[in-house]
């Protein structure tokens, strides 16, 4: 059998086994999670009162321009003249990220809080410092809400970022 003939048979061969042994890794779209990253109302932690223009459309900050009075520098002002350092937290080496919806209104809650450590493994830190730092973000009161071109204004998402070493707040990133 020429050269050419075999080549042939052999990427019809390959081509065969890969059809045959692949696999649909991407699952049915009734098994998916409808909105990746939404934060659901939880009655044990959330106002039960806390008003939403768009209950079922609620934007990320970055898409209208949600923001803070006095920008990032602002956040990071009000975080750092607040925060107090515990002997407790020195084992606190990490990330630990808070999410938020920011309605219309300018007003908070919904607050969820994720800890991570240096290698982006799940941990957890001390309960006070996670306390600490959830009050902190929730007395945060001069949101600025997101609006579209035509004056619209939105709910949105909102997190702030802490890297924390040895319980110090290295950075924060809002």
């Amino acid at each position: 059998m020429p050269i050419k003939n075999c080549f042939f048979i052999f990427v019809l061969i390959i081509f065969i086994q890969s059809t045959l042994l692949a696999q649909n890794k991407i699952p049915k779209a009734e098994k998916l999670q409808e909105d990746v990253g939404d934060i659901k109302f939880d009655p044990k932690i959330d106002k039960a009162d806390f008003y939403l223009c768009h209950k079922d459309f609620i934007i990320q900050y970055y898409n209208f321009g949600t923001s803070y009075n006095g920008g990032g520098r602002g956040i990071k002002d009000f975080i750092y003249k607040r925060y107090h350092y515990d002997s407790a937290y020195k084992l606190a080496t990490g990330f630990i990220t808070i999410r938020f919806v920011i309605n219309c209104k300018g007003q908070t809650d919904r607050f969820r809080l994720s800890e991570i450590d240096n290698h982006y493994h799940p941990t957890t830190f001390d309960n006070g410092l996670k306390r600490q730092l959830l009050k902190i973000c929730k007395a945060l009161n001069q949101w600025i809400p997101g609006k579209d071109s035509k004056g619209n204004i939105y709910d949105s998402y909102y997190y702030i970022n802490f890297k924390l070493v040895k319980g110090q707040i290295l950075n924060i990133t809002p």
